[in-house]
């Protein structure tokens, strides 16, 4: 409940944009927004769902999910992010995972001859990221906790970080750059674009907007959308 682009979500449906695939580690309101929406193809995720409010009104819907572990993402994304072929990991932490993914090959140490799971890497065409403030270079700070943006950005190919404020240069304001200005390919200025998130240190999650969004049938998300615009600065 921290830092999601919901904003930027939010633009994306209304101008009826399609996705084929979203890669995020924990998926909340931003993904079930989507699929309320309609207009993601699958997701890839190790969790979904509102935490203490269950199931969104996306979700209720059904998806085509393609599950990870945790470890799984992330080192799909570090092979990405270093350009290798494939990450291994120890066949025992991953015997969960090949039950129920037919696509994960097997390969076997030329060393040792040990049998390791050969994770593929995870390469988004685009990442988006909701930042606390950047500078107009492209330097950003998320505020209050990192997650596996930065990783996220460098696996890849182009990064959009929107942000709640937009400073000459971040270093003058004592900020510090959790994303430097080469991995970011844009920065659009979209204050509140959290919401019904929190983005430390400005706000915190909005808890009543939550729950109340979780009890939605899904034909009734795009009327509360409408109930809750976005702010047009930027």
């Amino acid at each position: 409940m921290s830092r999601k682009p919901c904003g930027m979500v939010r633009h994306i449906i209304a101008a009826g944009l399609r996705i084929p695939e979203v890669v995020i580690l924990t998926a909340g309101v931003e993904t079930d927004m989507l699929l309320a929406a309609g207009v993601v193809d699958r997701v890839r995720t190790f969790y979904f769902g509102l935490e203490a409010f269950g199931m969104g009104p996306g979700q209720r819907c059904g998806a085509d999910m393609i599950e990870e572990t945790e470890s799984s993402l992330i080192f799909g994304l570090q092979a990405a992010a270093q350009g290798q072929p494939f990450h291994a990991v120890a066949l025992h932490h991953c015997r969960a995972l090949l039950k129920v993914r037919t696509d994960i090959q097997t390969i076997t140490c030329p060393y040792e001859g040990d049998e390791f799971v050969a994770l593929p890497p995870i390469a988004p065409d685009l990442a988006i990221i909701h930042a606390w403030r950047c500078d107009r270079r492209g330097n950003a700070e998320f505020g209050g906790t990192l997650a596996a943006d930065r990783l996220l950005a460098a696996a890849a190919r182009k990064t959009i970080v929107t942000c709640e404020e937009v400073v000459d240069d971040l270093a003058a304001t004592g900020g510090r750059a959790d994303l430097i200005a080469p991995q970011t390919s844009a920065v659009v200025h979209l204050p509140n674009g959290a919401w019904p998130t929190g983005c430390a240190p400005l706000y915190r999650p909005d808890w009543a907007g939550l729950r109340d969004y979780a009890q939605l049938d899904p034909g009734a998300v795009p009327t509360w959308l409408e109930r809750h615009p976005l702010s047009t600065k930027g």
